[in-house]
């Protein structure tokens, strides 16, 4: 019984490793080139920021393919590359079934280092489709540029935030977005489906991995 009881944590400890990863890849790093890993960061860095950095979306309703139903809030997370906080990264998370581990350390990685188990572990189409969202959405394209580009007026952060986070979904696991659950007015809701719709479109034509690393989970 003891025994079982460990591998339990190791598992919730291994899936907590794949959702820091999965957080940290859409949007890689502001650093120059994938080689030069082990000197990009100081010691203990980079590492996922506290939960009050992160920014909460609007709460959304999903389906998917396994039957699964009910909501989730997406968030908009932090990694901080210093102890100075300077230079901080904004991230997404890429694997929705697991709870990403606050305050863990990273180093860096590529795209085929992502430890999960979804769609984005293996499948090119996927993992080009999900950098597109990341770079073509906000916060890595301002919201005039991005407000420009799809067509949306009036669009905001938090809604930018919870219709990326729905797009990258709905590609790495079979994410069906049905709408935002209540506290969010009509006006709020059509813009949020309409980015998505955006996101996930025939527009979104693919982004092939840079020679920029990106953020794998320290286990």
């Amino acid at each position: 019984m003891k025994a079982a009881s460990s591998r339990a944590r190791a598992r919730k400890l291994l899936a907590s490793a794949a959702a820091t990863l999965a957080a940290t890849l859409t949007l890689g790093t502001p650093m120059a080139h994938a080689e030069d890993h082990s000197n990009s960061y100081p010691e203990g860095y980079p590492k996922v920021g506290a939960e009050a950095e992160s920014v909460a979306g609007f709460s959304l309703n999903f389906t998917r393919s396994d039957g699964a139903s009910g909501y989730v809030v997406p968030n908009l997370f932090t990694v901080h590359t210093s102890a100075s906080k300077e230079g901080a990264i904004k991230a997404y998370c890429i694997e929705f079934d697991v709870n990403i581990k606050y305050e863990s350390d990273l180093r860096v990685g590529d795209w085929k280092d992502f430890p999960g188990t979804n769609k984005f572990k293996d499948n090119a189409e996927i993992q080009s489709k999900v950098a597109w969202i990341a770079q073509r959405s906000y916060p890595q394209t301002d919201m005039a540029e991005l407000i420009k580009a799809s067509g949306i007026a009036d669009l905001t952060e938090k809604e930018a935030i919870t219709a990326t986070q729905a797009a990258i979904w709905h590609f790495t696991n079979n994410f069906q977005y049905t709408g935002t659950v209540s506290g969010i007015d009509q006006a709020s809701a059509t813009r949020v489906q309409k980015l998505y719709e955006y996101l996930i479109s025939e527009k979104n034509v693919g982004m092939k991995e840079t020679a920029r690393p990106t953020i794998e989970f320290k286990g």
